[in-house]
């Protein structure tokens, strides 16, 4: 029995290793204003760490790992001296690099992502160990390490997306079936028991709008529906999308459509 495969993917790789380390660093520690020649990758054994890039800040915890892009004016520092701060890092340079992160899911926008796994820290923690073994290891084994390291990356990614995906779906499923009701953003969080502000920050990254806004939405698409089915009052579709002061519903309506309910029940009737 003969078995033959295709490789169906976009050849991407074309990456190079540059340097890799390990750190354990001085409650001080603080890395200045600078600039890298190629893509640096660390990882956050412990600690916390202020990152700086491109006027934005990001608070780095252990677990997590910041990308430092070529060209960038980046710096970073011990954000909470009272904890042992420890990196291990690697760096690369490659034609295909800035594409091989956006396939991990890492982007000069979002630069900074939590990992899963211990993927990352155990190849590059190999990588290490051949140097330390051999002034020239095999470039062979240094690529499947570096490999490793990426490939850690990836699968914390699609492992997030997927739970992203989990949660933004039983929101948008709780939103559908209790819209007629006098519900919250608070007590859409309790029903899929996830924190507040992690919930609304993942369905936002995920929709491009907040929990609240598509609550809003759905009750406004709803009502118009309510008004171009059936002869309802104003007051009567306000209550039956789960708002019972007509006057914000009638405020809500306007500030999402551009027009009042009686306006758009008007155009309704001038079209019938």
């Amino acid at each position: 029995m003969k078995l033959e495969f295709y490789n169906p993917n976009t050849p991407t790789v074309n990456i190079n290793l540059v340097m890799c380390g390990t750190e354990v660093c001085s409650a001080d520690f603080k890395m200045p204003n600078h600039l890298r020649e190629y893509y640096l990758i660390h990882y956050l054994k412990s600690g916390v760490v202020i990152f700086e890039e491109n006027g934005r800040t990001h608070t780095v915890k252990s677990g997590d790992i910041f990308v430092i892009y070529p060209e960038n004016i980046t710096r970073y520092n011990n954000g909470a001296p009272d904890i042992p701060l420890e990196f291990c890092w690697i760096g690369f340079v490659g034609d295909a690099a800035e594409v091989c992160l956006a396939n991990m899911g890492i982007t000069r926008e979002n630069p900074v992502m939590t990992l899963n796994n211990t993927g990352f820290v155990e190849n590059t923690e190999k990588i290490v160990k051949l140097f330390e073994k051999k002034k020239y290891p095999s470039e062979f084994m240094l690529n499947s390490y570096l490999l490793g390291c990426f490939y850690s990356i990836e699968k914390s990614a699609k492992i997030e997306k997927k739970e992203y995906t989990n949660y933004v779906d039983s929101v948008i499923t709780y939103i559908e079936d209790n819209y007629m009701k006098d519900i919250s953003s608070t007590d859409i969080a309790d029903f899929v028991k996830l924190n507040r502000s992690y919930l609304f920050k993942i369905f936002k990254k995920q929709t491009g709008i907040s929990v609240s806004q598509y609550l809003i939405k759905h009750r406004i698409d709803k009502a118009c529906e309510f008004f171009k089915e059936y002869n309802f009052t104003i007051s009567q579709v306000a209550q039956m999308v789960g708002i019972e002061d007509v006057y914000y519903f009638s405020k809500l309506f306007k500030k999402v459509l551009g027009i009042t309910p009686s306006e758009y029940k008007k155009g309704k009737l001038r079209s019938i």
